[in-house]
C-alpha cells in the first residue's frame, strides 16, 4: 500500500508500508531503499491514490 508519512519535523517520506506495529513503527521501502521510522516521530500517515 503506497502511503505518505508526514513527520513531526515537517519532512515527508512516500512508500510501500512493509510492517507496522501497535506504537506506531513503520518500515517503509522507498525509492532509497528501506526505512525504519520510530511511532513517536509520525504526525500522521495517509494513503496514497
Amino acid at each position: 500500500m503506497d502511503v505518505l508519512i508526514c513527520l513531526k519535523n515537517n519532512d515527508e517520506q512516500e512508500g510501500k508500508v512493509i510492517s507496522i506495529d501497535n506504537y506506531l513503527n513503520t518500515v517503509l521501502e522507498t525509492e532509497d531503499g528501506v526505512r525504519f521510522i520510530k511511532g513517536t516521530r509520525i504526525a500522521f500517515i495517509s494513503l496514497k491514490e
